[in-house]
């Protein structure tokens, strides 16, 4: 894996969620829907972690968010757009290379699709040949069907409304240049195209359009010299007959066959006298006849009078011409051509009118000479040079010439029937492994003419056989010319959905001779491992005739006009007459009214300076500053004011030194000086593509280059940052990405191309892994406002020859790649973490292999086991006293003590523990899980094991710390342990593959206080298999779930309630990986239902495909549906994943099983309010009994008794009221 170009940086939900907005405010643009973050809360699990194979990660942010595979693994790009925060999405696939997009914009400003070209034969699942046209606002793909071959090269021209299309490919009555508009489809441009490839167009100031190339004429693909050159192999096809005769010697119909005119017995087949009939020849393989030869019959006055061919599988009847012997005049027929019953005819030639394809051919005799019908010979021709990798299809051993087409195969190919549209049957090989026995197929064509020639390969499609996911690289090796010294090589994916053909070679070829041979040879790629599939089906040699020459690399075509003029007329086309002959023009560019010309190409005169790049104004061309550069330029762009971007395989100017031009360089059109990109890449830069991205929060305009180099070069005091083919440039920081120490999304893969649709989005062509962060296979993981990732400070070490037989050994448990496994560690001053598995990362003194202890606390360092010398990798970590207790498959030493499966490391002391237990012995021990007994110093060590050192405790031990020996818990036990956890004080629960008490079992449980094991009951279904990982879901441990892999290998997932098991397998695909579970609890409710609380929710980890939404390393299941979480990528391409959450504490759930019901807690908390009110007011009042007493208060007298009767007479209502209104003295209170 590459080096993370940033050491830390975060990247949160939240952020994500708040850029949203832009995307859909364009109507134009495609939409993508943020998804709400999930409401986690881990904060009773203290710190958090995600372990795992990775080096790019993300949360699952939008809708359709995915992880494409890199074009370095199979061969296939995709056209992309950036999501609000600047990762990559694919809108469609292809099942190969793109190489070209433009937007088609009519005049009215309709955008009607981005044109998209490449040597794709697919284009989102719909069958598209080398182009196709795809709708901006939903990504619906519409089939430009029309050409065969690869498109290069692409020009939507506003003015023009066409779309002007270059490559490799034939259409039409043209090659290598078509015009397509949406109203009249394709049409020839006037030259009819051109006799090589075109690599690139672009258009002058002028409005002409500019044909840039391999070619040095205009021209088609022609037909050979000699017409009908090719004999088809009558003698490997199916011959059937009708009414044919029982007269031995003449009932056979294949005696017709490679007959040189004898007639007779062996040599004629004859029908029934008196009978109409029929002779019919059935192919394994397609092909264009363009003659049929046959010879009558005159045995015993017998012959045939009149005949029809019918072709298939398209059932017509062919249209032929001939040349009559009665009168030679060439005639014309169909359902009755004639036949002669002359004998001094020996054969006649009847050539088709329409040459199409077919498979088989019918001959019906309708009437006939003498007794009955018959013939004497049949041959059929065509002129397509063909060869077959199955011999049985080439030219018959009776075909004339010395050098008939023919095959050698090496190795175990077998043959395989097409089950769609592929017209012929073909070779198929399967490695398994590395492959190590030759494995070939070498082509030798009858070439019979000398002369320039189109070499093509045909590959049949992988969804028909079935293939396309072990298809993968084949190489190309051709021997043209007899002075070629060595063979040209091309490398090729199989990768294609359908059927496709690739251009090899494009130049001169020899005919055959008695000492020369042209060939082609097709071998299985190095450097890949099965399973893999390779095919071989056939070549042909297509010769090319120039209609007209004397252009050197490119053309001018003015739009609207139909006669071609003359070259010298085009200042464009005079200016490479500057140039040596064999000009190759890869790019053109066109910047403030010039035209800049770039590829392979020297100029006639040293003083010139056209040296692979110049300029062409209206006065001529102009060579730039320093006469060019010194190698082959494949890709210019032009971006910003006045400066070119300039890529291909060059080291520097060509006349003078300029530092740091290494394959891409700067070109400043108005200085006129060149300048470097740092100190530039280390390999060829194929593509230079424009884009945008967030760098500190801050949108920068940047420059993607991708290429064939592994790294940044390194630039004065900088170092060289390794990379895959990708590097971001920074024009406004003068810098490399890379180098820049700020937060950015991680991208890997390659850019090919780009256009932007008007008032819509910007789309990209390539293959682009891009993730939140670059992490390389750890992060943390926080939930204060929303979740949080956060990168660990790991830089992974490419594997080197000297590190990388630590890794040879083999590990028993399945694929182990980077992080498996973490632990936090804060103890006082103390904060560290530390991380296992198998990996190479940057340490404070060097490499640390496999276990990677980082000191938060010291700027955070990595070290790893000082002085331990060890072999394996590390499948848990478990941290008791201070002691870090890492397990896995290890063997090592200590101090001289061997010590295998488990080893002890000091933490507060930074060393390896002086005393190291007893190492585990079996067949390939491991360590899956490690955990202390609560309120005790027993750790429990369980894996797969037969004992500690001689002291026998299969599957598992217990570790006594105080006196450091093993000891055995229960003898009940064997098998092997993934996982535990305690439940309680006493009882441990176990899950695997084991054995209690002689009977197989996955789930077991240990009872610590009476040293017993017994198997936990799977209820009214069988457990499916071993289990590998569980999750508690209730404080009682009488609620988990449980994962594993059935025993047919398919992975499932149960919850059990106590009493019955729940399968939630249906969620997930039977691709899926299940590493590890975990169960969460929320700050938010979800819906209700039986199989997780409210306030829960589970936590899915590895490599899990939802149906017909993805394939993710974390999903959450709710009891209800599955939600995506997590993303993950490793720029290498292969396949990543989540291997476990590790967590500081160990997640624990109420003893009530969780929340009560909102109705409820309503009413509690309205009881507990009425209380308190109750009890303040109570205390209101003693407080002021107390108060008054202190204070000396008395009961205030009662009434005289004499007194009392008096006031309990009446009182009138007016005597109480007659003073109401009247004037009373001012300061007089009133009612």
């Amino acid at each position: 894996m590459r080096k993370p170009l940033i050491p830390k940086s975060t990247i949160s939900l939240s952020q994500l969620w708040s850029l949203t907005i832009g995307i859909s405010t364009v109507a134009s643009a495609l939409e993508f829907k943020a998804v709400t973050p999930p409401p986690l809360n881990l904060d009773e699990l203290g710190k958090v972690g995600l372990a795992g194979d990775f080096n790019g990660i993300s949360i699952y942010s939008y809708e359709g968010q995915q992880v494409s595979a890199l074009a370095n693994k199979n061969g296939s790009d995709s056209v992309m757009v950036q999501l609000p925060n600047g990762a990559f999405t694919a809108v469609v696939s292809a099942d190969a290379n793109i190489d070209a997009m433009c937007t088609f914009e009519k005049k009215d400003g309709k955008v009607v699709g981005v044109v998209v070209g490449g040597n794709f034969t697919s284009l989102g699942g719909v069958e598209a040949n080398g182009v196709a046209l795809v709708n901006p606002s939903d990504g619906t793909v519409t089939s430009m069907n029309g050409l065969n071959g690869k498109v290069s090269a692409l020009y939507c021209d506003k003015d023009t409304e066409t779309v002007y299309v270059g490559g490799e490919f034939t259409g039409v009555n043209s090659s290598n240049a078509l015009a397509w508009s949406d109203e009249s489809n394709w049409e020839d441009l006037p030259f009819e195209g051109f006799n090589k490839p075109v690599k690139s167009i672009t258009k002058s100031s002028s409005g002409s359009i500019i044909f840039g190339g391999l070619f040095d004429g205009l021209g088609n693909v022609t037909a050979p010299a000699s017409s009908h050159m090719q004999t088809l192999n009558l003698q490997s096809a199916v011959i059937t007959a009708e009414q044919t005769i029982l007269r031995e010697g003449f009932n056979d119909p294949r005696n017709i066959v490679c007959n040189n005119g004898q007639d007779g017995p062996g040599n004629t087949w004859l029908l029934s006298d008196g009978q109409f009939g029929s002779w019919t020849a059935d192919f394994r393989f397609g092909f264009r006849p363009t003659k049929l030869r046959l010879r009558n019959t005159h045995f015993e006055g017998r012959g045939t009078a009149e005949f029809r061919l019918t072709a298939f599988p398209i059932g017509g009847i062919m249209n032929l011409t001939y040349v009559d012997p009665a009168d030679n005049q060439k005639k014309f027929c169909e359902s009755r051509c004639p036949l002669s019953d002359d004998p001094k005819v020996g054969f006649q030639d009847f050539e088709f009118v329409n040459v199409i394809g077919m498979s088989n051919i019918r001959i019906d005799i309708s009437r006939f000479y003498g007794p009955g019908a018959g013939l004497a010979g049949i041959e059929v021709f065509q002129d397509d040079v063909y060869t077959f990798a199955i011999n049985d299809f080439n030219e018959p051993s009776c075909a004339k010439g010395t050098f008939a087409s023919n095959s050698e195969v090496q190795g175990p190919w077998v043959n395989t029937i097409p089950r769609g549209q592929t017209n012929s049957e073909y070779l198929t090989a399967n490695v398994q492994g590395e492959q190590t026995d030759p494995l070939s197929v070498t082509f030798y064509p009858d070439v019979q003419t000398s002369g320039n020639y189109s070499v093509l390969i045909f590959t049949p499609g992988c969804i028909q056989d079935g293939t396309c996911g072990f298809r993968g690289r084949v190489n190309i090796s051709g021997i043209y010319a007899r002075d070629q010294e060595q063979p040209i090589y091309t490398e090729l994916f199989q990768t294609n959905n359908f059927d496709k053909y690739d251009i090899i070679y494009t130049a001169y070829v020899d005919a055959a001779d008695e000492r020369f041979r042209p060939s082609v040879t097709l071998t299985a790629s190095v450097g890949q491992t099965g399973p893999l599939t390779v095919v071989a089906q056939k070549v042909r040699f297509d010769l090319i005739s120039n209609t007209t020459t004397g252009l050197n690399g490119i053309y001018e075509y003015v739009p609207g006009t139909t006669s071609l003029g003359k070259f010298s007329d085009s200042t464009i086309i005079k200016s490479t007459e500057k140039l040596k002959a064999g000009a190759q023009v890869f790019t053109l560019a066109n910047k403030d009214a010039t035209i800049y010309a770039a590829g392979n190409f020297t100029s006639k005169s040293n003083n010139d300076g056209f040296n692979n790049i110049y300029a062409i104004n209206q006065d001529g061309p102009v060579s730039l500053a320093k006469k060019g550069l010194n190698g082959v330029v494949l890709t210019i762009l032009t971006a910003g004011d006045n400066k070119l971007y300039v890529g291909g395989d060059f080291t520097n100017t060509q006349d003078s030194d300029t530092p740091g031009l290494n394959k891409v360089a700067i070109y400043d059109t108005e200085s006129n000086t060149w300048s470097a990109l740092g100190a530039g890449v280390n390999g060829r830069v194929k593509d230079i593509v424009p884009l945008k991205l967030t760098v500190s929060e801050e949108e920068l305009d940047v420059i993607a280059v991708s290429g064939d180099f592994t790294e940044l070069v390194a630039d004065e005091n900088k170092e060289a940052v390794a990379t895959t083919g990708f590097g971001i440039w920074v024009p406004s920081k003068n810098e490399w990405l890379a180098r820049l120490d700020v937060a950015v999304i991680s991208l890997e893969g390659n850019l090919s191309a780009t256009t932007s649709v008007p008032g819509g989005d910007q789309f990209f062509a390539g293959s682009v892994l891009s993730q939140d962060m670059l992490a390389f296979g750890a992060v943390t993981v926080e939930s204060e406002d929303t979740i949080t990732l956060k990168s660990l400070p790991l830089r992974s070490v490419p594997e080197t020859e000297s590190n990388s037989t630590i890794q040879k050994r083999s590990i028993p448990f399945e694929q182990v790649e980077g992080v498996v496994t973490g632990a936090f560690y804060q103890e006082g001053p103390t904060d560290l973490t530390i991380v296992g598995g198998k990996f190479t990362v940057e340490g404070k003194d060097g490499p640390v292999q496999n276990l990677a202890i980082i000191d938060h606390n010291s700027s955070d360092e990595i070290t790893g086991l000082v002085d331990f010398n060890a072999t394996g990798a590390f499948a848990t970590l478990h941290i008791h006293s201070g002691i870090l207790y890492a397990g896995g498959s290890i063997e090592g030493s200590v101090g001289g003590f061997d010590v295998s499966g488990i080893v002890l490391y000091d933490l507060e002391n930074g060393n390896l523990s002086k005393d190291q237990p007893a190492g585990l012995r079996g067949d390939d021990p491991v360590v899956y899980s490690i955990s202390t007994q609560p309120d005790s110093d027993r750790v429990f060590i369980a894996g797969s094991f037969d004992s500690a050192g001689s002291f026998s405790c299969p599957a598992i031990c217990v570790y006594e710390t105080s006196n450091r020996q093993w000891t055995r818990p229960g003898v009940e036990i064997d098998g092997t342990i993934y996982a535990m956890q305690w439940i309680n004080v006493n009882e441990l629960l176990v899950v695997g593959n084991l054995i209690i008490n002689d009977t197989a079992t996955y789930v077991a449980k240990f009872d610590a206080k009476n040293l017993f094991w017994s198997s936990v009951a799977a209820g009214d279904k069988p457990i499916p298999g071993p289990v590998t990982s569980f999750a508690f879901d209730s404080a009682a441990g009488d609620s988990l779930f449980i994962a594993g892999n059935t025993t047919e290998g398919a992975p499932f997932l149960m919850k059990w309630t106590g009493s019955t098991l729940v399968d939630l397998s249906d969620g997930f695909s039977a691709q899926t990986i299940i590493r590890g579970i975990q169960v969460i609890t929320l700050k938010e409710d979800h819906d209700s239902n039986e199989v997780l609380k409210d306030d829960h929710i589970l936590l899915v980890t590895g490599s899990i495909e939802l149906p017909n939404i993805g394939t993710f390393s974390g999903v959450l299941y709710d009891g209800n549906n599955w939600t995506p979480f997590l993303i993950t990528s490793n720029s290498d391409g292969e396949p990543s994943s989540i291997s476990s959450m590790f967590t500081q504490r160990q997640q624990t759930f109420t003893t009530s099983g969780g929340k009560m019901r909102k109705g409820f807690v309503i009413l509690i908390a309205l009881a507990i309010a009425l209380g308190l009110v109750f009890l303040i007011v109570v205390l209101g009042v003693l407080a002021s009994y107390i108060r008054r007493r202190r204070e000396g208060y008395q009961p205030a007298p009662t009434m005289i008794l004499e007194k009392s009767a008096s006031i309990q007479g009446r009182v009138p209502p007016a005597f109480l009221f007659h003073t109401v209104g009247a004037n009373n003295p001012p300061n007089a209170p009133t009612l």
